[in-house]
């Protein structure tokens, strides 16, 4: 986690350090979330949503040790695996005093306890439609019967750190109740709009009187929402979770970003003649073997990239031209509208510019014969 907060996103020691002033001023725009599993200070277990208030400012989250504060705090509360990246953190709000008695102090860990798959939190939010990347292909079955994990490794971690009712909720498969229902209400969000669970964790736990109470209210209480879960085809390998072999992660990403482009690109009318295996790999090329490159020395050394803000009215107006614009000539059609994407300006986008001058040029010769 050091290594990747520090060692390549710190602003200090990192060899691509986060331009942290664009990315507040774009946060304003379009709001991130950190999504952790959380215990307060009552006991009580909960999936948290982290924003803006958390990241910035006089009421930013800070360790309990003072280590971390705000953005860089909430992106470690996300990403300590029980019983893999380290113990858990205790945050607790700038605005407060802080003391081990403070009742604000929140203890966090990963998201995948409590919030497998983070579309709960969205909905609760106040979002109707949720748009879920899934990292597991269609027709995926989760396991239902504890394995090591649930009835060795959790447990153990959670009781070292004095979290008993989380161990327990792991060895009574809580955990594994959660991700089943996750693909069952998204394999239902496919017929309409489906009612989502609220943030309490229901099952696995204690059923006290509120519990129930929230149980049977679920035909009135619950939230409602369209999900639309993204996943790549049935049958596709997974990646391995340790997965080092630059080919096979390379492979990975080509797979997630082949399905989200054949999916996408038809919202916003973008037809660009290119399938999404075509585009993923003019995007995420393969190494050539006709490039010199240094890995070890590319790695170590910093290099400061400015970020590029999200021109929110630019892109709309662009978006309505696509929509609006008729003609044959793509390139002058999309070109607008990916300029105003972050990630299309240069670099890899001059391919598709010659892509589209090679296909106007090969289609008016065909015209003319």
């Amino acid at each position: 986690i050091s290594y990747v907060l520090d060692g390549i996103m710190g602003r200090d020691q990192g060899i691509r350090p986060l331009d942290m002033k664009k990315f507040q001023e774009n946060d304003e725009k379009q709001p991130l979330r950190v999504v952790a599993s959380g215990i307060d200070s009552d006991g009580q277990m909960q999936y948290k949503c982290l924003g803006t208030r958390d990241f910035f400012g006089d009421s930013a989250l800070r360790r309990v040790d003072g280590t971390r504060t705000g953005f860089w705090a909430c992106l470690e509360a996300g990403m300590i695996i029980p019983g893999a990246t380290g113990s858990p953190i205790r945050l607790f709000n700038g605005t407060e005093n802080r003391s081990d008695s403070n009742n604000s102090i929140l203890t966090l860990f990963d998201a995948f306890c409590f919030e497998p798959i983070p579309y709960r939190s969205a909905v609760d939010e106040g979002a109707t439609h949720v748009l879920v990347m899934c990292s597991r292909p269609d027709g995926f079955e989760p396991a239902t019967k504890p394995g090591i994990y649930e009835k060795g490794v959790a447990p153990l971690y959670f009781h070292s750190h004095g979290h008993s009712q989380v161990a327990k909720f792991f060895q009574d498969g809580g955990q594994q109740y959660l991700y089943a229902e996750d693909m069952l209400i998204l394999e239902k969000a496919k017929l309409g709009k489906v009612s989502i669970p609220p943030p309490k964790i229901l099952y696995g736990t204690p059923r006290t009187p509120e519990i129930q109470r929230c149980i049977d209210s679920r035909g009135t209480s619950w939230k409602e929402a369209h999900l639309f879960p993204m996943k790549v085809p049935k049958g596709t390998p997974a990646c391995n979770h340790l997965e080092q072999d630059k080919d096979a992660v390379l492979k990975a990403v080509r797979g997630g970003f082949s399905a989200a482009f054949d999916i996408l690109a038809p919202t916003v009318g973008l037809e660009l003649g290119l399938s999404g295996k075509e585009a993923a790999q003019l995007i995420f090329p393969e190494d050539d073997k006709t490039t010199i490159t240094c890995d070890e020395t590319f790695l170590q050394t910093k290099v400061s990239v400015p970020g590029e803000s999200i021109e929110m009215d630019e892109l709309v107006d662009n978006l309505r031209t696509c929509r609006t614009k008729s003609g044959n000539d793509q390139l002058s059609l999309y070109h607008p509208l990916l300029l105003g994407l972050p990630g299309f300006r240069g670099g890899d986008y001059d391919i598709w510019q010659k892509i589209f001058k090679l296909r106007a040029k090969f289609s008016a010769q065909n015209k003319v014969d």
